[in-house]
């Protein structure tokens, strides 16, 4: 990694690993990489481009944006659009093969027209909103809607799915509540013989603590990238973090007794205080809730506290005084020694976030069979 510059490192060997784990507990069961957010920041391309040499077929990401991205980059792998398509988009995933979800009936009609214009059949995937009250159609607007789409000829009703809203807590009595609602549309999906081949509802929460629940595929999301999704934790996590974040020191000084640190003057040396600056801030996807709070290691060795303010492209530290701390020494954010769940905790939020906000500023170096490896993007 380059001097004075933040970088996370991608472990494409965890990934693989983690792939197959889940691919093992599934048992067979169709594993669908949820890639959206650049693969939350991890790079939805190569990652796609690595899945793919393990078998995976289908990957799902939220945007036409996103699903063209892939394409552009020579991913011609089946992609499930979780989300929104916009009118002016339907001619564009009809030309690329893009699968989209259908949550509404005009634009499943919308759909329908315009792939008869071109004399083409496109895949779609029906959502089901059992509970999250997101997208979906609801279990009373079932039959209707499954009555309108056996007219739709031009339609492949590949896949039926549903979202978990609580799969990640302890108590499972609500998505056991949703997957009645799922099974239903099931049955429904079958009485109107509209040819479903894969039923998804088990999220990564789901994978982990739901067995009974992966049907014919599951989608993994963030326990893919090593994290581990659920309240209930196991014995032995066989999930490896594929990423770590790192930047470098770019100066080292001593304050005095009663000196402050930082926008608006959140710390006050209580003693003469030896302060390291690192060359990361929220721009780069610090989150700045770690002003006063966070913890890194510098070296391998060192813990040093967060002293003031995150700034936009720096945060101080606090360093021991016999350190031996150089400009240019090595800072671990999170990765193998700094858990990105306890981060999270500290940010009050989730370590999806934390992922996903790591912006193109800083470097990715990925790792394939133990050493780095360059990808063209």
């Amino acid at each position: 990694m380059e001097k004075f510059q933040s970088g996370v490192k991608i472990n494409l060997d965890n990934l693989i690993n983690n792939y197959r784990v889940i691919k093992n507990k599934v048992k067979g069961k169709k594993v669908i990489p949820v890639i959206k957010a650049d693969a939350y920041g991890h790079g939805a391309e190569i990652c796609a481009k690595i899945l793919m040499s393990e078998g995976a077929d289908l990957f799902a990401v939220s945007s036409v944006y996103e699903a063209m991205c892939l394409r552009d980059y020579g991913i011609d792998a089946d992609v499930l659009i979780l989300g929104y398509v916009p009118d002016r988009k339907i001619n564009k995933i009809i030309d690329n093969d893009i699968i989209p979800t259908i949550y509404n009936l005009d634009f499943a009609k919308k759909l329908n027209e315009e792939a008869g214009k071109k004399n083409k059949k496109i895949k779609v995937h029906i959502k089901i909103n059992t509970g999250m009250n997101r997208l979906g159609f609801n279990k009373d607007e079932i039959d209707e809607a499954f009555k309108l789409l056996k007219g739709l000829d031009n339609l492949i009703y590949e896949g039926l799915f549903s979202h978990f809203a609580t799969s990640d807590e302890v108590d499972k009595s609500y998505s056991n509540k949703q997957f009645e609602i799922f099974d239903y549309a099931i049955k429904k999906s079958k009485e109107y013989d509209l040819g479903v081949t894969i039923n998804h509802i088990a999220n990564s929460a789901a994978i982990t603590d739901l067995d009974e629940y992966s049907l014919d595929a599951v989608r993994a999301g963030i326990v893919l990238y090593g994290v581990y999704p659920s309240e209930v934790k196991p014995e032995i996590n066989p999930y490896k973090p594929v990423m770590s974040f790192y930047t470098t020191i770019t100066n080292i000084f001593h304050i005095d007794k009663d000196e402050t640190v930082g926008y608006g003057r959140t710390f006050t040396a209580k003693e003469k205080t030896k302060v390291a600056v690192m060359c990361v801030g929220y721009a780069d996807g610090y989150n700045r809730k770690l002003s006063n709070k966070g913890e890194v290691l510098i070296n391998n060795k060192y813990k040093a506290k967060v002293i003031g303010n995150v700034c936009m492209d720096m945060t101080m530290l606090e360093i021991p005084e016999e350190a031996d701390i150089e400009i240019g020494d090595n800072v671990e954010i999170f990765g193998e020694n700094i858990n990105i769940s306890s981060l999270a905790e500290i940010c009050e939020t989730i370590p999806y976030e934390l992922l996903c906000c790591i912006n193109k500023r800083v470097k990715r170096e990925y790792i394939l069979n133990g050493k780095p490896e360059e990808f063209e993007i």
